[in-house]
């Protein structure tokens, strides 16, 4: 898990987890699991594009307030008491991603003072639900994403050994809302999944538990047969032509199949590899994938491979990026020109500008987008605007 120290969870939940990335359909019954794992009354999972919150929203509750919620109950609560609750939903964004949180850490009044509110008092008093912990999953300012653990009515003090599994749960649950968007949109589109891979600007493999290829859309294969560090290899398998980069994939590969009774599973591995030193990589996100749509026949152990060409993602708009980061005119247009893989210099030149300032700029963007490099920049723009392209109508 992204390096955790923390104990490894059971491959039926991690199951259920991936596979509701590809199901909207399934999050409730798999809160329910977490909820057991956490040791809470309920679970709630918020996910919605806060640029165009149409494109994409997901809602799941846990079975206490689904069993609980009427139609006049749940009426009341978004014309009434909704506005309350999203304030902390909101001053959560002052934290850090991933971090739990509490009541008393995101609200400013005093937590005595949180129990007398009405939005506290309604969930109280109709679902026998009290204080929660919750945390925001991804730190893509685009969307907004939140789950939260709600223990029982009168429990003021959220118990120490619910900590460490919600913490353990939180890189998966992350990593399932991420591929939630990618699938939700490409099944919103064209009312399928992997038959859709073709429309995505990324390259989109599915991979067996012996790293053989099963899908591979047309722009991996088009980086495949590119010669960029990466191939598809006689045995069927997707390999690297370096021998510590094909190390680096096999464990990566290994730790991503969900179907490794007892190992620990990593929610997602990052790998950059480069035909030569000088030249820009092709990013490698390999994360686990359940095949909720009988589409395939792996029994749980098959791995999503994404394939990040820095050099083709020209066709990406950086538009959704710059409003959601809210950068400034100079910036935006900057950063569209590092995704069509210009150097400093270049950018200079097409800008009428100094290398400095440029210099300048792209470090403005790297601290607004936390990216450490160029290359997890580029993978933050992408992260912004999904590269799918629109259905002919």
């Amino acid at each position: 898990m992204s390096g955790s120290r923390l104990l490894p969870l059971d491959a039926d939940v991690l199951v259920a987890i991936y596979g509701a990335s590809v199901a909207d359909e399934a999050w409730p019954e798999t809160l329910d699991r977490c909820t057991e794992i956490v040791g809470s009354r309920c679970a709630t999972l918020f996910s919605f594009d806060t640029l165009d919150p149409e494109a994409y929203a997901l809602n799941a509750l846990g079975r206490v307030l689904r069993e609980g919620m009427t139609a006049e109950l749940f009426n009341h609560w978004m014309e009434n008491l909704a506005p309350l609750d999203r304030e902390g939903h909101h001053a959560s964004l002052r934290f850090p991603a991933r971090r739990l949180l509490t009541i008393e850490d995101v609200w400013d009044a005093p937590i005595e003072q949180m129990r007398e509110r009405p939005d506290y008092r309604f969930i109280e008093k109709h679902f026998g639900i009290g204080d929660k912990l919750f945390a925001r999953l991804n730190d893509t300012p685009r969307y907004f994403d939140t789950v939260a653990f709600q223990f029982p009515a009168g429990v003021h003090e959220i118990p120490t050994n619910a900590r460490q599994p919600f913490q353990a749960l939180i890189p998966h649950l992350a990593k399932a809302v991420e591929m939630g968007q990618l699938f939700g949109q490409l099944r919103r589109r064209y009312r399928a999944v992997l038959a859709a891979l073709d429309h995505v600007g990324l390259g989109l493999c599915v991979l067996d538990k012996r790293g053989r290829l099963i899908v591979a859309n047309s722009e991996a294969e088009r980086i495949l047969d590119a010669g960029h560090g990466l191939a598809k290899l006689a045995s069927g398998a997707l390999g690297c032509r370096d021998a510590s980069d094909q190390a680096k994939l096999v464990s990566a590969l290994t730790a991503a199949t969900l179907s490794n009774q007892g190992e620990r599973t990593r929610a997602e591995a990052l790998l950059a590899v480069r035909p030569t030193s000088t030249a820009e990589p092709v990013l490698i996100e390999v994360s686990p994938l359940c095949d909720h749509l009988a589409e395939l026949d792996g029994g749980g152990s098959e791995v999503l491979v994404r394939l990040i060409d820095i050099r083709n993602a020209e066709n990406c708009s950086v538009a959704p990026f710059a409003t959601a980061y809210a950068l400034s005119k100079a910036e935006a247009a900057v950063a569209a020109l590092v995704i069509e893989g210009l150097t400093n210099p270049e950018i200079a030149e097409s800008r009428g500008t100094t290398n400095n300032t440029v210099k300048s700029q792209v470090k403005s963007l790297m601290e607004k987008a936390g990216a450490n490099s160029r290359v997890t920049l580029v993978r933050s723009i992408l992260k912004a605007n999904l590269p799918i392209a629109r259905p002919p109508r």
